[in-house]
């Protein structure tokens, strides 16, 4: 019976396999995407400096601030609103 139940946890085991690892291959590709997207939102910001550094600096001055409320404040918490 206990060899069962080891061959039992055994095929378990493998049948969950499958979605571990399409869930490590999600992850990975979100966190793929997001780089992309960071490395061509950078490239942008660059292209705006070098064509209208004013407005580039306007920018990058509002969403400082952003971030500076962001980590003082916290995320906003819309379940209680």
């Amino acid at each position: 019976m206990e060899c069962l139940l080891q061959y039992w946890d055994e095929l378990d085991d493998l049948f969950w396999l499958v979605p571990a690892l399409k869930e490590r291959i999600r992850r990975g590709l979100i966190a793929l995407i997001s780089l992309a997207a960071i490395a061509a939102v950078a490239g942008l910001g660059v292209l705006a400096a070098v064509q209208n550094p004013s407005s580039a600096l306007v920018i990058a001055a509002v969403m400082a601030y952003g971030l500076l409320l962001r980590t003082t404040f916290g995320d906003p918490d819309f379940e209680q609103a």
